[in-house]
């Protein structure tokens, strides 16, 4: 035994032993985090990706989807019906970046194809370090039933035709963990985007009785800088009367979170735009000739971020801070950066 005792405290890989011995006591008495042996910081974030916009065309067009919503607040829900991610660790003395998406614009028609239209209006993604968040999809033309794709985002734009004489497709998609899709366009009524917190809803339509578009699916709720308040809602769908006598609604309702409301040639009413630095989609179009009722851009996004009070006050450019109750919080409506202070 004396022998054997010997060879591992002199033998040629003492070194070894001594170092990965080391090693260990240091992750687990001095606390370093995930094993980096850096000193970190849990930081709780929201970000909330620009909503897509509603293209503009006189022909009817189904509304935007609205932008990405992460959180990582405890309890708390990200999109899609996904539960909080972890907090993101910051090392100190390092400058994050923090890129706030704008809203997708309302693109016209002419000269564009049905992708480039697309393409166009998706919402901008927002960004914290490493946790992106999905721009919203774009609400494209009636008649862009085989280009669908172009209106996936982190929620989803309305869809096509439901039902003949299109086969049943697939709507703007949203994003895993961070929104859902949109819904169908039903004869006249456009399909709504979808929300953060909930499906986009069809269009309706009963032949000799009322026509309706979609409402827009509802956002999230967060509190992280104390006051609760609802991000990333769907826009409302476009209603296209056409010179139909059937009774007929307004467009639809934008989801709580920012969601524009949708235009109607039968009321007839104006689309409405995302709301600021909620990340909504935009309204649909109605299909009136005319430029007022056409659909609107989305709503920009937004950046909020915090950690515990015991630790100093953050160097933010275009962040502003509040406080509340154990947190410093800061809030970005346009681009800039974070360094977390020892």
């Amino acid at each position: 035994m004396r022998e054997l005792k010997n060879k591992l405290t002199t033998g040629k890989n003492t070194k070894n032993i001594q170092r990965r011995k080391g090693k260990s006591f240091g992750y687990q008495v001095l606390g370093f985090g995930s094993g980096t042996g850096k000193d970190l910081l849990n930081v709780e974030y929201l970000v909330v990706a620009g909503g897509g916009g509603a293209n503009p065309t006189i022909y009817g067009g189904f509304a935007a989807g609205a932008g990405g919503f992460r959180t990582s607040v405890a309890s708390a829900t990200s999109g899609g019906g996904a539960s909080a991610e972890p907090p993101f660790e910051a090392e100190y003395g390092t400058a994050y970046t923090v890129t706030v998406g704008a809203g997708g614009p309302s693109q016209s028609t002419i000269g564009l194809s049905f992708t480039q239209q697309g393409a166009n209006g998706k919402g901008v993604s927002s960004v914290f370090a490493t946790v992106t968040s999905i721009g919203g999809g774009a609400g494209t033309s009636y008649g862009d039933d085989k280009a669908v794709d172009m209106n996936d985002g982190g929620s989803g734009a309305g869809g096509p035709d439901l039902g003949p004489p299109n086969p049943p497709a697939t709507t703007g998609q949203g994003t895993t963990g961070q929104g859902f899709p949109g819904g169908f366009n039903v004869v006249l009524g456009n399909g709504s985007g979808g929300g953060a917190g909930q499906i986009g809803l069809n269009g309706s339509f009963t032949p000799g009785g009322p026509v309706s578009a979609g409402d827009g699916g509802d956002g999230v709720q967060s509190a992280i800088n104390g006051s609760a308040t609802y991000y990333a809602g769907g826009g409302g769908g476009g209603l296209w009367s056409y010179g139909n006598p059937t009774p007929a609604q307004g467009g639809g309702v934008g989801g709580l979170g920012g969601g524009g409301n949708g235009a109607s040639s039968y009321t007839p009413t104006t689309a409405q735009a995302g709301g600021v630095n909620t990340g909504g989609g935009g309204g649909g179009s109605s299909g009136a000739p005319v430029a007022p009722y056409m659909g609107k851009a989305g709503g920009s996004g937004i950046v909020i971020v915090r950690y515990a009070d015991t630790v100093p006050d953050a160097s933010a450019t275009n962040g502003s801070k509040t406080t509340i109750p154990g947190y410093k919080v800061y809030t970005f409506t346009q681009s800039g950066s974070i360094t977390f202070n020892k």
